[in-house]
């Protein structure tokens, strides 16, 4: 049987037998059964081509929530001025800053960003969720950390009161944060206006009053890669869940796919307000996805999810709730020990779940991490259950032994080594 696609007057058609069943292998069944959330297993296999993506073209995950300002250009920030600005609309908007102190040793500079006032009347801008790493030379580390900070960090309700014309910084804690040689900053807010307002991102001289110097910055020259916009919406979600079993065998979700018509999860498509021109936010970071999938076991079987790089190594920070609404939420760093998953031939551990043979709905929520190699996919991996160890019977101690018990040796850790720093690594899509 053949199906049929149309998308943007493209005809594609698809044959279903191109979505193969792909069994567990043994190997990776024997480790799932023994595996912790957050560890790194072999999966014995690097290609999955063949097998079966939930959310393919024609099941994608639809744009969600309210407006996204997106600065990201120049990524190394060779000069003092304006980064980016446009102006976002009154209601719950997103704020993201990912830039490098490009300036040369021995030169600091701070990143900042103001909120301008343009209207008639008085407006607030109320910051109701903030993530803000330390500035640091190691990008992976601090894209991974981004992630978690937004998702662990607690609810705030941080108002700031903007008369006409006027003109406030955004949080001054950012604003005085000093930033040295090729330390990245990697923040975000999220924001409500109460009206329209003028986002202006700016890196400053220290000891320069932010404010002051504004009416008077000169843009910072762009790099090539133009990565900075500003998109209608922050979010994706399905509310219509994905089906799968555990008799499927292995099924897959693709996220943060490359510019491509047929990309199963495609980039934000959103205007540069600085040329005016379209633009594409390749990689989705900074947007929040929630996924649904409604599971159940068929079979007896367990199921894995597991982090696959697709386009070099990825971390990241993931939260599953199961079932949905059940208030049963787990979220933590894939992988735990290290900060990525080295290849597509491995997996990272995001859950381990026990199903029952009633469908229950689970909700995986996310950012793609800044500094990572993108695309990556959620594997859904069935397993069987560990086998019960049979007990032994017990044995009474003879009456003249003596048992002493040897101490076991003290397990010596050897502390993993210090990844180097990533270069900016936002723009590695490799596609397999």
């Amino acid at each position: 049987m053949l199906r049929c696609l149309t998308f943007s007057s493209l005809l594609v058609t698809v044959p279903t037998f191109l979505f193969a069943q792909m069994a567990t292998p043994p190997a990776l069944n024997t480790a799932l059964q023994t595996a912790t959330v957050g560890s790194i297993v072999d999966l014995g296999f690097s290609s999955v081509s063949n097998t079966h993506l939930l959310n393919n073209f024609a099941t994608r995950i639809p744009d969600a929530g309210d407006g996204l300002f997106y600065s990201d250009c120049p990524e190394t920030v060779p000069s003092i001025g304006k980064l980016y600005e446009d102006t976002l609309p009154a209601g719950n908007n997103r704020i993201y800053l990912y830039h490098v102190n490009g300036l040369g040793a021995g030169n600091n500079l701070r990143i900042s960003a103001a909120l301008t006032n343009n209207g008639t009347t008085a407006a607030t801008a109320t910051i109701t969720r903030k993530s803000f790493p330390a500035p640091s030379g190691n990008y992976s580390g601090i894209g991974r950390e981004g992630v978690r900070q937004y998702y662990e960090n607690a609810p705030l309700s941080i108002v700031r009161q903007i008369s006409p014309g006027g003109s406030v910084l955004l949080d001054a804690a950012l604003d005085s944060q000093v930033i040295t040689n090729n330390q990245l900053v990697n923040v975000t807010y999220d924001v409500t206006f109460s009206a329209p307002l003028l986002v202006t991102s700016v890196a400053v001289p220290v000891g320069t009053d932010t404010l002051v110097a504004l009416p008077a910055m000169v843009q910072s020259p762009n790099d090539a890669f133009l990565r900075q916009g500003t998109f209608p919406h922050n979010a994706r979600e399905n509310t219509t869940p994905y089906t799968y079993k555990t008799s499927d065998g292995i099924k897959r979700l693709r996220f943060a796919d490359a510019a491509s018509v047929s990309a199963s999860d495609p980039p934000l498509s959103g205007t540069d307000a600085e040329s005016g021109t379209a633009t594409t936010l390749r990689g989705n970071f900074a947007v929040t996805y929630k996924v649904r999938v409604n599971l159940r076991s068929d079979d007896n079987r367990r199921l894995a999810l597991l982090l696959n790089p697709r386009g070099g190594v990825y971390g990241g920070y993931f939260r599953t709730t199961f079932p949905e609404g059940s208030g049963a939420t787990m979220g933590g760093l894939v992988p735990s020990g290290t900060t990525s998953v080295p290849d597509s031939s491995h997996g990272g551990v995001v859950s381990l779940m026990t199903l029952t043979t009633a469908s229950e709905t689970l909700l995986l929520e996310f950012i793609p991490a800044g500094a990572m190699n993108l695309p990556f996919e959620i594997l859904l991996v069935p397993y069987t259950v560990p086998p019960t160890p049979t007990a032994s019977p017990t044995m009474s101690p003879s009456p003249t032994a003596t048992a002493t018990a040897s101490p076991s040796p003290t397990a010596s850790l050897t502390p993993s080594p210090t990844a180097s720093p990533t270069p900016n690594a936002q723009t590695s899509f490799t596609i397999y």
